[in-house]
């Protein structure tokens, strides 16, 4: 591994001439934890007491629509399409009934692997043999999802807090994606999915996620499994969403990244750069001492490694 010594201005002049530079970077600030049915008991939950209600209450529109915001490579979106999968079997309200769902991340590569639905063999630790069998077919040592389960989920890029919300949704499914932001953002965040979920819709958080201060706009399901259902009130979280920033400029996710930089880095103390590909960002202190650090690809993501602030 190189180690480089720059000034944060330099790095930044690096930067912003080397755009591929910066998507490096950004990328390496994102999380792609994910996996199929990540706590088994919370989707067979929904799977029992939401899903299938759902369903009964729109058999008349024969239309459901869904979001997941955060999909990274797809596997939580797919997992809730098996469930809806299954239940319109129990139901017997296949044939027109449509249910549509949307899938969205800032990460074009992750959605680009999601849309494939390709992957890799040891995924069967995270289904039964049965939902393996009946809904992926064996492509050498990958399993390919089928056909009729990619066909229900709309991958697309997204920017959940910049770019315009999906609305009129039955179900919001954002599990481990507000953890990694900033109680302002939380708070933007519940307000939007209060104001995109149709009138008793659901949303269904990761089990280190709650609404927070939102206890009039939500009402709680489950207290384990963070199920919340949109409450009908006269003020609506819709009254503190800013529609109109949604219609300017969006700012690309490199700059996102490069913007973080600049705001967690104070120029000019000095950065040390470990290898340009994993782009390891430390400052000095006020004291001019270096924090020591050892950083490869294999390790994870980035910003897992950076200190909450700057020292």
């Amino acid at each position: 591994m190189c180690t480089i010594w720059v000034k944060t201005e330099q790095y930044v002049r690096f930067l912003q001439d080397n755009p591929q530079e910066v998507e490096l970077l950004f990328k390496e600030l994102l999380i792609g934890v994910t996996s199929f049915f990540r706590d088994p008991e919370a989707f067979e939950l929904l799977k029992k007491t939401i899903v299938l209600d759902i369903l009964k209450n729109n058999e008349n529109e024969r239309a459901v629509r869904v979001w997941i915001p955060g999909c990274s490579t797809g596997e939580e979106a797919y997992s809730i399409a098996i469930i809806f999968s299954e239940c319109l079997s129990k139901l017997r309200l296949k044939g027109d009934f449509k249910v549509q769902i949307f899938a969205t991340d800032i990460d074009k590569a992750a959605i680009d692997k999601a849309r494939q639905g390709l992957y890799p063999a040891n995924i069967a630790a995270d289904l039964s043999p049965e939902r393996l069998e009946h809904f992926f077919s064996k492509e050498d040592n990958k399993y390919q999802i089928n056909k009729d389960i990619r066909e229900m989920v709309v991958f697309a890029p997204h920017n959940v807090t910049m770019d315009p919300p999906f609305t009129r949704l039955d179900l919001i499914s954002c599990r481990n994606l507000l953890i990694y932001l900033t109680a302002e953002l939380q708070k933007k965040l519940m307000a939007l999915f209060h104001y995109s979920l149709m009138p008793d819709g659901i949303l269904f958080l990761g089990t280190s996620e709650t609404i927070g201060r939102f206890i009039d706009q939500f009402s709680t399901v489950d207290t384990k499994w963070k199920i919340y259902q949109r409450r009908h009130s006269e003020q609506t979280a819709a009254d503190t969403v800013d529609f109109a920033h949604f219609y300017r400029e969006a700012i690309p996710a490199g700059e996102l990244a490069l913007n973080k930089l600049l705001n967690w880095s104070p120029s000019p103390r000095w950065l040390i750069v470990c290898s340009l590909r994993t782009s390891l960002l430390l400052p000095y202190s006020s004291t001019n001492r270096v924090t020591s650090y050892t950083y490869t690809a294999e390790q994870g993501n980035i910003s897992n490694r950076l200190p909450a602030r700057p020292i």
